[in-house]
């Protein structure tokens, strides 16, 4: 019975499934605007679940103040309980669907950003064409966090560039070159003096880009701007304030700016490698299993490069 009903006899309505998904979100939000748009929650709403929440357990279960809410040692008790309980719900709806005849039922797939921009949504279309009756529930975030989020179980799968910390199974999907990119001709010896537009990524492709610079130059680069995104990198070069890196699959269908194909000086590419991740226990899943076997079966270089 949700909060808010009132129960035969006076008696208390008990949790269900959406309080534990709000004890979650407000511990890994620790704010209850962050937490109510989470939710798709006003957040008086919210706060009146909160308040039930707490009533149902005579206890409390945050302190706010000034810089959000912090949890108290018993409001730490519920959210590992919480943790519990939505995983056991999950894991109860994964077997139920195993059990079904057809291929379908709910696949958490957790992905980069960068992923989820350029490539999951052709992926996922390919595979809901071929299995219509399969749901999405996708989480993004940077690659070490997505590997957290599939080693917890709340994902089935991951999508991840670069290294990772990962010791469940890991399958190389595809890679792309990384250019190095300007809006018109340049000459190599030249870059050093060129202001150059840098856009923040993971420190595993960070690193492939500083060894690259050390190998042909003394200095540092002269850094112009900073963005957060691939796509804004791309606009500000191309109005001609700076030369950056990016991966090929940023050009899309854009007519391509003067860019060379950046390679070590061993002759070997550098590359960004797309990897996807899950366990071995997600894969008996049926559901799970044909999705595997989808993007396995996908020629990426047709798809995304060509």
């Amino acid at each position: 019975m949700p909060f808010g009903a009132q129960a035969a006899g006076g008696r208390r309505p008990g949790v269900d499934a959406r309080d534990w998904e709000i004890i979650a979100a407000l511990y890994e939000e620790k704010n209850v605007t962050k937490a109510a748009r989470k939710l798709f929650m006003t957040q008086p709403a919210l706060s009146l679940r909160i308040k039930n929440i707490e009533r149902f357990f005579d206890a409390a279960l945050v302190v706010r103040g000034n810089k959000g809410v912090q949890f108290t040692e018993q409001g730490e008790f519920l959210y590992d309980l919480a943790r519990s309980q939505i995983k056991t719900i999950a894991d109860a709806h994964d077997k139920l669907a195993n059990m079904r005849s057809s291929i379908s039922g709910l696949i958490r797939i957790g992905s980069t950003n960068y992923t989820t921009k350029y490539f999951l949504p052709v992926i996922l279309r390919h595979f809901k064409e071929a299995y219509p009756l399969a749901e999405f529930h996708v989480i993004t975030g940077v690659s070490q966090d997505i590997a957290n989020l599939v080693g917890r179980g709340d994902a089935h799968v991951g999508f991840v560039r670069g290294k990772v910390q990962w010791e469940g199974e890991k399958q190389r999907l595809f890679s792309e070159k990384m250019l190095l990119v300007n809006a018109d001709p340049f000459e190599m010896a030249s870059l050093p003096s060129m202001p150059m537009i840098r856009y923040a990524v993971s420190p595993p492709n960070q690193e492939q880009i500083d060894r690259w610079w050390r190998e042909r130059f003394a200095g540092p680069p002269s850094i112009a701007m900073v963005v957060d995104r691939a796509d804004t990198c791309y606009e500000l070069i191309a109005q001609g304030l700076g030369f950056g890196f990016l991966a090929e699959s940023i050009f899309g269908g854009q007519e391509k700016l003067p860019h060379r194909e950046m390679r070590y000086l061993s002759g070997e590419s550098v590359e960004r490698v797309v990897w996807v991740i899950h366990h071995k226990e997600a894969a008996q899943l049926k559901l799970v299993s044909a999705f595997m076997r989808t993007i396995s079966s996908l020629n990426y270089q047709t798809l995304f490069f060509s």
